[in-house]
């Protein structure tokens, strides 16, 4: 990546300014050349991501999905997906779902079985888990791939579990939910620093060990910890209420750095003119973008 970077005639990241301007600034006196900071890019197109949700390509799995979300309380749920690749023990698995039954909050799981497991769920949660969660409308699972722009946009989803992936983090920050971090591998670690230290929009689950892969080898991070983190970001407390609040602040953010005149929108106009002179062959440098 290095050689990659000094070999490159700019940098293209998909954050915006106001998020870490410090480190944006460094990054520019350290490495030098072009940069552009470009993002949360969810919110460039997130009037065509609105209207699929609402149109014939949701298929029906999906409609339940919304259909439960709207039986609930506006800012009431949990949503927890630790992405597309993750695979967790049994065991761990177990812990997430007693937690989570445990807290009494409503949640919405993406749970993916162990490798080489049944997706059925009967080798890998609590007896009766789903059917008793999902009888008394308080936990709604699915078991595969999760329209998550969608749901995190939903009024009644107001927290969310994360492996703290760059772009999940990023939508979240434009829908303006609170997080709960569970960093997992590669620089997610780093990440859950910035939400929960500098950024102070998240509450740590507890995960504490860098995995090589998508299948999870730490040690377990048991319940009482997961459910702890459930109960302090979706309570009243005073902690929960200005984790909320910094939540909604860097929405409000993300929203003014893409529109007309922001730092994102500006920083996307400028790289289209590069690229404009670039492909016409006007400019001196015809080294690639990072």
């Amino acid at each position: 990546m290095e050689e990659a970077e000094s070999r490159s005639y700019g940098t293209i990241m998909i954050n915006f300014l106001d998020l870490e301007p410090a480190y944006a600034q460094h990054f520019k006196q350290v490495h030098g050349g072009k940069f552009w900071s470009i993002g949360p890019t969810p919110l460039f197109c997130r009037k065509s991501i609105r209207s699929t949700a609402t149109n014939n390509s949701i298929n029906g799995d999906q409609k339940d999905v919304f259909s439960w979300l709207d039986s609930q309380k506006p800012n009431s749920v949990l949503y927890v997906c630790f992405g597309g690749m993750v695979r967790f023990s049994a065991e761990q698995l177990r812990e997430i779902a007693m937690a989570l039954e445990g807290s009494g909050k409503p949640f919405l799981w993406v749970c993916r079985a162990p490798e080489n497991i049944s997706e059925s769920g009967e080798e890998w949660l609590p007896e009766g888990f789903e059917e008793r969660n999902r009888k008394q409308r308080r936990g709604f699972l699915i078991k595969g791939w999760a329209p998550q722009v969608q749901i995190l946009d939903h009024p009644s989803v107001a927290g969310f579990m994360t492996h703290c992936g760059c772009n999940s983090l990023m939508e979240a920050m434009t829908a303006g939910v609170a997080l709960i971090t569970w960093p997992l591998f590669s620089e997610q670690f780093y990440n859950e620093k910035l939400i929960v230290d500098v950024l102070k929009c998240g509450i740590a689950a507890g995960s504490e060990c860098w995995n090589e892969g998508f299948n999870i080898t730490s040690p377990t991070v048991r319940r009482h910890k997961i459910q702890n983190a459930v109960c302090r970001l979706m309570s009243d407390s005073v902690e929960a209420e200005e984790i909320r609040r910094r939540a909604n602040e860097l929405k409000r953010m993300a929203n003014r750095a893409v529109e007309q005149g922001g730092s994102s929108h500006s920083d996307l106009m400028d790289l289209i003119s590069d690229l404009k002179i670039q492909t016409l062959g006007h400019g001196k440098h015809h080294a690639p973008l990072t």
